[in-house]
């Protein structure tokens, strides 16, 4: 796996347990004032086919961008393609803050009539990749952390106007994978 970041953002050690799926790694990277902005991890995860659903709420989805090149799992078709998506939700049970925010990259279908899940962005891979997550919000499984909060629906679509969205956008978005451990 690997994608690009601005020469003034770094990689946090690899090694931390916190940052990956169960039997799997992740790195965090951070900003140029040493805020994490995004985790990239891969492994399994105990919670998949369920942690979505625990809490529900409205949900608008603010920016999408396909991403075909990588790799799901071909069991899973109906989960769809991966895609970069910045996602906005109001107050859920147990999430925090009146309107929360998930940028990454996800190949789950959200809900149909505007109510989703909590928002934990991942993708099914294929094989030994298992699953695979690269954004602000935990895997499916992983340690809790990371959401925009905002005040209003209005302030989450504000934000994607920020040089800070661009930036983490344009790292998301640049994710290839090259090897299916």
């Amino acid at each position: 796996m690997s994608f690009n970041y601005p020469a003034a953002w770094q990689l946090a050690d690899a090694s931390l347990e916190s940052s990956s799926l169960a039997n799997g790694t992740g790195t965090s990277l951070t900003d140029a004032n040493g805020r994490e902005v995004a985790r990239l991890a891969h492994g399994d995860t105990n919670d998949w086919s369920t942690s979505g659903w625990l809490n529900t709420a409205p949900y608008k989805l603010l920016d999408s961008q396909p991403m075909p090149g990588l790799p799901v799992d071909p069991a899973t078709p109906e989960q769809g393609t991966p895609r970069f998506v910045y996602v906005a939700m109001t107050s859920a049970a147990n999430d925090g803050g009146p309107v929360q925010a998930g940028i990454g990259v996800t190949n789950r279908i959200g809900g149909q009539d505007g109510i989703g899940c909590v928002l934990d962005l991942a993708v099914a891979g294929p094989g030994a990749l298992e699953f695979y997550s690269f954004g602000n919000r935990r895997p499916p499984g992983g340690p809790l952390w990371g959401l925009y909060n905002f005040r209003t629906m209005d302030e989450a679509l504000a934000f994607s106007t920020t040089q800070a969205f661009k930036d983490l956008k344009a790292v998301i978005t640049s994710l290839t994978v090259t090897r299916l451990y």
